[in-house]
């Protein structure tokens, strides 16, 4: 809700099974979105791609990307050979290299003072010199809106095979490894795991997590976010007990690879999502999630090189989900590189059950709804409704109420014209004991009123809840209403919309996304 004045490998090689390809094909459209913003340049720090095709293909073909292959042996040589080369070069330019990216690309990211920067064209083989530019970081019922049930009712042992033998890679902002969810200590071990670049990381590593790499500014992989442990949790969280209920992710008993290329505050690089990739790769992950990006970026080349690491990925046979972004619900603010072909773009999209303030009007459905920053009374507040429109005003009520129509009850008023605590204030002199606030916008998401003060208590409803409130009052003037506050009240809500910030196609490409 927003702040509103006026007014959230056991068989991989050739194919995977029917069955775990159905669970990883759910978990692929049950994963988060991200912030997508646009890139700003990172001041000495460039990507050096050169000509040399990398590790893996360009083109899928029916075996998956190996590295001891022979044909991924002999490229791989001569990928390391050049950038050596190149490495030491460099370092007498004033400059040092950051990391290698070999199998999705050739390149290398450097860390260069920028007025020696076009030096770096004059390397041998060198394609193209790209500077690095920013992206930003864009429960338990939500896996039955993706018919994931569907799925674990069709495994041998349900949910407690969901996922085994995948290994999931998640590209974010680390892992919170003392979550309960990531761990299970019945995963069996998989020969040459935990993965890990320094020996700092390994005490990110268990059971579950089998990989854990630091690509960002901070000493070691831990979470200081939360963005990264979100997603974890809900692409391959074990099942475990909460304080309001048993959580899961879809698939709680794949494996974890946690590569973390952002820091607190979110902010990460394209140049660590290509060394993330990479290694990602050739750590031998079946999936790999990527919830960020930019939508905009000064270099068209540099959004080639990132778009075509994505394709090779895809072509070696490691599937890579990519959340389209936060910048909608305009045409083509899709990503990058959530935009490239191969990617499983994910748009966001409601769940169909929220936790929170509640109206139940007579014996219908309750309606969802987001309660103000006012009182919040422990118990529901009961009585009479006065609809605002049937007491001969504009339903606004911007303007003093009569209080013979108002005393004793929860007065329905329409959004807009004035502030939410005007309309309370005028409320409560007439004598409401409660009041709900319903949208003007349709289809639109909850907010959260800022009431500045006023102290009766007031909720929050959507247009369409508004709507149908008024015209049961029509037809039976009498009914009461409750309205509960409990932030952990359940309530019922349609899942069959896309969520308004959601980025929309087409793509910069011209093609058709989100997937």
């Amino acid at each position: 809700m927003q702040e509103d004045v006026e007014a959230g490998e056991r068989e991989s090689a050739a194919q995977l099974d029917e069955v775990n390809f159905s669970m990883i094909r759910s978990l692929l459209l049950f994963l988060f979105a991200a912030f997508a913003a646009a890139g700003q340049v990172v001041p000495g720090r460039y990507i050096v791609e050169f000509v040399d095709e990398p590790g893996a293909p360009a083109v899928a073909s029916t075996s998956r990307f190996r590295m001891q292959d022979a044909a991924v042996a002999g490229r791989l040589s001569r990928v390391r050979s050049r950038q050596a080369l190149a490495e030491q070069q460099i370092a007498g330019m004033n400059g040092r290299v950051r990391n290698r990216v070999e199998n999705v690309a050739n390149a290398l990211v450097v860390e260069i003072p920028d007025a020696q920067a076009a030096a770096l064209r004059a390397l041998p083989g060198v394609k193209g010199v790209y500077q690095d530019e920013t992206v930003h970081l864009l429960l338990d019922h939500a896996v039955a809106v993706h018919r994931v049930p569907e799925v674990w009712n069709s495994l041998p042992n349900g949910r407690d095979s969901a996922g085994a033998g995948i290994k999931v890679g998640i590209i974010d902002s680390g892992i919170s490894i003392e979550h309960p969810g990531f761990k299970d200590d019945g995963l069996p071990a998989i020969d040459g795991y935990p993965k890990t670049d320094t020996n700092a990381d390994k005490a990110y590593t268990n059971a579950k997590i089998i990989v854990a790499r630091n690509y960002s500014s901070e000493e070691n992989a831990q979470d200081r976010n939360g963005h990264g442990s979100a997603v974890a949790m809900a692409a391959a969280g074990a099942a475990h007990q909460t304080p309001i209920g048993e959580i899961a992710g879809v698939a709680p008993k794949a494996y974890l690879g946690i590569y973390k290329v952002s820091g607190g505050d979110g902010g990460s690089t394209f140049s660590a999502f290509l060394a993330a990739l990479d290694d990602a790769l050739a750590d031998g992950m079946d999936v790999v999630n990527y919830s960020s990006g930019a939508t905009v970026t000064s270099s068209s080349s540099l959004q080639s090189v990132v778009i075509t690491a994505v394709e090779r990925a895809f072509a070696a046979g490691m599937l890579v989900t990519i959340s389209a972004g936060n910048s909608g619900p305009g045409a083509s603010t899709i990503a990058t590189p959530a935009i490239a072909p191969s990617a499983i773009t994910v748009a966001a999209s409601a769940n169909e059950r929220v936790f929170g303030a509640g109206v139940v009007l007579g014996e219908f459905a309750p309606y969802a709804s987001a309660a103000g920053n006012g009182p919040a009374p422990a118990s529901p507040v009961e009585g009479p409704v006065a609809d605002t429109i049937a007491i001969g005003t504009d339903g606004l009520a911007c303007t003093g109420l009569p209080a013979e129509q108002l005393t004793g009850k929860i007065a329905l008023i329409l959004r807009g014209s004035c502030s939410f605590a005007t309309k309370i204030g005028n409320a409560t002199s007439a004598g409401a004991i409660a009041v709900v606030i319903y949208n003007n916008v349709p289809n639109a998401d909850l907010v959260r009123m800022d009431v500045a003060g006023a102290a009766l208590p007031a909720v929050f409803i959507s247009a369409e809840d508004g709507a149908d409130a008024s015209a049961k009052l029509v037809e039976a003037p009498d009914l009461t209403a409750k309205v509960n506050f409990d932030p952990f009240n359940p309530l019922p809500v349609s899942s069959n919309r896309m969520a308004s910030f959601s980025s929309a196609g087409p793509t910069a490409l011209a093609t058709l996304k989100p997937d």
